[in-house]
């Protein structure tokens, strides 16, 4: 009986132990953060739209598939995503919101999102998730 135990013990030990650690990497890993003062992520808050499109160069060295995803109505086909890249200025210049998704295109768990009031940037948010809520 006290071996039976023992298995049992270890049969549920293990992965609870596992599970644990795993949840925990997941929650300490993970990023939801505001920035609207200073700089963050290698763009600064109150640049213009051209000085920003020029900063995507140098997240692309550490990103190289990352795309910018513009969202520009209600209908589900209302977006458009395509490499951040200094070609992509016309493409995404009238918009005042870009998701900047860093592992490629419609990869949303992680990404710096930048909003802009009157051609200059007014907020950073960055997020990070390495698992599905």
């Amino acid at each position: 009986m006290k071996f039976g135990l023992k298995v049992l013990a270890i049969i549920i030990l293990i992965p609870t132990l596992f599970i644990g650690g795993l949840s925990a990497y997941w929650w300490l890993t993970y990023i939801d953060e505001d920035i609207v003062a200073g700089s963050a992520y290698g763009f600064t808050i109150g640049s213009t739209k051209e000085e920003v499109i020029v900063d995507f160069q140098s997240l692309r060295v550490k990103y190289p598939e990352s795309h910018i995803y513009i969202r520009y109505g209600n209908r589900a086909g209302d977006n458009l995503s395509i490499p951040a890249v200094l070609k992509s200025k016309s493409q995404i210049y009238e918009y005042d919101k870009w998701n900047i998704l860093l592992d490629g295109k419609y990869e949303f768990f992680n990404s710096i999102d930048l909003k802009f009031e009157s051609g200059k940037l007014v907020k950073i948010n960055r997020h990070r998730q390495n698992f599905e809520i």
